[in-house]
């Protein structure tokens, strides 16, 4: 019967995304999210926040400012704060 059945067994590596949704932070307010890969460095990531704020109010450029936050568990990337030099 089920009442003796065995729990069944998982994969923790199938249990991981490979990508994560970072937010997009300009001027210390959330002006969009982008989706991005798990191991992106920051460079991937200005990259990424340069083609999605592209065409908004809230156009940044490879010259401002990117501070990027990431988990300390998995270093995975969580924010992206742009500072704007305008």
């Amino acid at each position: 019967t089920l009442a003796y059945e065995s729990w069944p067994a998982w994969d923790e590596a199938l249990l991981t995304e490979d990508a994560v949704t970072v937010i997009i932070q300009v001027l210390g307010k959330k002006r969009g999210q982008v989706d991005a890969p798990r191991a992106a460095d920051d460079a991937t990531l200005q990259r990424l926040v340069i083609e999605a704020q592209r065409g908004s109010n809230f156009e940044v450029e490879a010259t401002d400012r990117f501070i990027v936050v990431r988990d300390k568990k998995d270093q995975s990337p969580k924010l992206v704060n742009v500072i704007a030099k305008r």
